[in-house]
């Protein structure tokens, strides 16, 4: 069986290539440092970006490169 892909709501297949594996190993390397952080008590991504987004300025910009970054994550390729 082919676990490189999977089925959609409407019968189709999506097929995953070599961008969602990067994106796959990008998340799963920051799951592992969050979790490793807070069970040993170290400094996490949250913790480094704190001081930072005091700023308001800069919390604003921080929502909107979350929000483009994620809408360049759902959006589909024509």
């Amino acid at each position: 069986m082919d676990n490189s892909a999977v089925r959609t709501a409407g019968g189709g297949r999506v097929r995953f290539g070599r961008r969602h594996r990067a994106w796959l190993v990008w998340a799963l390397a920051f799951t592992v440092w969050e979790v490793a952080s807070l069970v040993l008590g170290e400094l996490s991504f949250s913790l480094l970006l704190d001081p930072v987004l005091e700023v308001y300025p800069l919390r604003v910009g921080g929502w909107v490169l979350w929000l483009a970054g994620l809408w360049l994550l759902v959006r589909r390729q024509q």
